[in-house]
Order: structure tokens, then C-alpha cells, then sequence
């Protein structure tokens, strides 16, 4: 594992694998201090070992070396607080959009958030399965559609382009490591 630093930059962590009798050489971009928002992780781009694991048993992509471009990935999943701001001021001017963007069971329509007398949307305390809920869980049992517009929601309100991870670049950031 390389970490590379430069003056008033973020460190940047870079796993590197050479094999036997082999050298390596690449490039390796460091942001700017400003070039990371808060909340996020910079991941240098380079080619890493994607899929192949037997291990998980059919459910893995066939083994490859894909090039990933630099990438920001938030920290921290989505929390329910957070996607619940989305859907609140969805309801404001849509409450039937908001409740079809709301979490549901699998299999079901039926959204687990309640309308409250405010007409806001809230988080049961605990649900039918006996489960608590917290704003800071992360959001849970929404679909790919949700997400994005959530993504889409998000970069308005910012002023920033957010959007969901490919497969690789979730790979990727998630470190799986050079050597397997």
C-alpha cells in the first residue's frame, strides 16, 4: 500500500501489486485540498483484479483487470435521516410520489413510512418485524430507481453531480486488494 502526500493535499492510499520478477510504474492523481467534499473518499483510478472469487459461489463476475477512472465515494451509505429529508420535500409538492419512493418490504407496495398529522413522513419507531429504526441507519429497502432519484435530488440541492457507483468502481473503492 503506497500513500502518497503532497503540501495542502488529502493523502491519497494507492494498493500496488507487483509480481514476481515484474516492476510497476503508473500515475496517480492527488486532488486538490478543495477537490474532495466532505463526506467523501477519494480513490485514485488504475486497473485492479475485479470478479473470479469462487468463493462466492456463481454470484461473482469472471475474473478481470478493468481500468476505473478517479472517483469521490461518500464515506458513509445513505442514511435513512437523509434520504427521509429527500422524500420530505418530495411530499411537499408530490405526497403519492414521495410514498412510492418510500421503503417498502420486498415483494410489497406498501410503503414502511407513515404520514403524519403534519403531513410530514416519518420513520416508525419499530416496525412490524420488530425491528428499531433510526435517522442514522443506513436507508434500506429502496429500489435502484429510488437511489437515483435520490442521487438526482441530492446534486440539485447541492449544486454538485452525485450519482451511484459502477460495480467496478464499488469494487474498486471497496478495497478488495490488488493480490487476490
Amino acid at each position: 500500500l503506497v500513500e502518497l502526500t503532497a503540501p495542502g493535499r488529502p493523502a491519497v492510499r494507492y494498493p500496488v501489486f507487483i509480481s514476481r520478477n515484474r516492476d510497476w510504474s503508473g500515475e496517480v492523481t492527488v486532488p486538490a485540498a478543495d477537490g474532495v467534499p466532505e463526506g467523501f473518499c477519494f480513490v485514485p483510478g488504475g486497473p485492479f483484479i475485479q470478479g473470479g472469487d469462487d468463493a462466492t459461489r456463481g454470484w461473482c463476475l469472471p475474473r478481470a483487470e478493468p481500468w476505473v477512472d478517479d472517483i469521490c465515494i461518500a464515506t458513509h451509505p445513505v442514511t435513512m435521516g437523509e434520504y427521509l429529508e429527500f422524500l420530505n420535500d418530495l411530499a411537499r409538492t408530490d405526497m403519492e410520489a414521495a410514498l412510492k419512493r418510500s421503503p417498502r418490504m420486498l415483494g410489497t407496495e406498501a410503503p414502511l413510512l407513515r404520514v403524519t398529522a403534519a403531513g410530514v413522513l416519518a420513520m416508525p419507531d419499530v416496525d412490524e418485524e420488530g425491528d428499531r429504526w433510526d435517522p442514522r441507519m443506513p436507508a434500506v429497502m429502496v429500489s435502484w430507481h429510488d437511489a437515483v432519484a435520490y442521487s438526482t435530488w441530492r446534486s440539485r440541492r447541492d449544486g454538485r453531480a452525485y450519482r451511484l457507483p459502477s460495480e467496478a468502481e464499488w469494487e474498486l473503492a471497496a478495497q478488495r486488494g490488488v493480490d487476490h
